[in-house]
């Protein structure tokens, strides 16, 4: 995402930006840092991140028919964030922090 924007967070970052060609009014998707060793540990946050995302959803409706175009969204995962830090490898604290993150995002793309 070259033009895009972010939202900084720990242990998750979101990059977006808004594609006014795009068929699917949002697409979203998930990234881990290689510096987290092990692809069974990248997969695992992966998969937390994905279902925290489906959790939290219905939440954040995509907007309507007016807006021709769609967002396009990257939750990246940092190895920063995961040295030493275990209790947000869970369900629980990366659902929390993708949920602020998602907030900051309807704050900041959705009209008020």
């Amino acid at each position: 995402m070259t033009e895009g924007q972010s939202i900084g967070g720990r242990p998750i970052s979101l990059f977006y930006r808004f594609n006014p060609t795009a068929k699917a009014k949002f697409k979203v998707g998930f990234s881990v840092s290689r510096k987290i060793r092990g692809a069974a540990d990248r997969n695992y946050i992966r998969r937390l991140m994905k279902e925290a995302y489906r959790l939290a959803a219905n939440r954040y409706a995509p907007p309507g028919d007016e807006i021709q175009g769609g967002l396009e969204a990257v939750f990246l995962y940092t190895a920063a964030a995961a040295a030493g830090d275990r209790e947000r490898q869970t369900l629980q604290g990366v659902q929390i922090a993708l949920e602020r993150l998602l907030d900051e995002l309807v704050m900041k793309v959705m009209p008020q």
